[in-house]
């Protein structure tokens, strides 16, 4: 039985070349030809329309106060699963204290989605 889900390996490629060239420095054009931005797109809309309890309620905390940035453990699983799926990033990589904190933002596109489609959250 063939899954709905779209690949996440194809996303996870492309940026492991991008990351892995050089740093990002020096990509050539034709990797980034390789970058199907349907493909894309629709991997992030599934990750979105498919995201658990948890992670629902660490974004809703950024609509509800329309926030731009939080504060969250590094340490803290269901952030750092959201980081890893692109949905929040760091802008800084300094934590504080004990407990690792840092700030966390929502990727603009996310907040764009989120905004147009609030049900995702409930």
């Amino acid at each position: 039985m063939k899954s709905n889900m779209p690949s996440l390996n194809y996303a996870q490629r492309v940026i492991n070349i991008i990351l892995n060239d050089s740093n990002g420095l020096n990509v050539q054009k034709e990797t980034l030809n390789l970058i199907d931005e349907d493909d894309i797109l629709q991997e992030q809309k599934y990750i979105l329309e498919n995201l658990s309890s948890d992670e629902k309620s660490i974004l809703r905390q950024y609509t509800e106060n329309d926030s731009a940035s939080l504060q969250f453990s590094i340490q803290n699983g269901v952030v750092m699963g959201l980081k890893t799926k692109m949905i929040l990033f760091m802008p800084s990589k300094l934590a504080r204290g004990t407990s690792m904190i840092t700030s966390f933002n929502m990727q603009p596109w996310v907040k764009e989605f989120l905004k147009k489609r609030p049900k995702l959250l409930e």
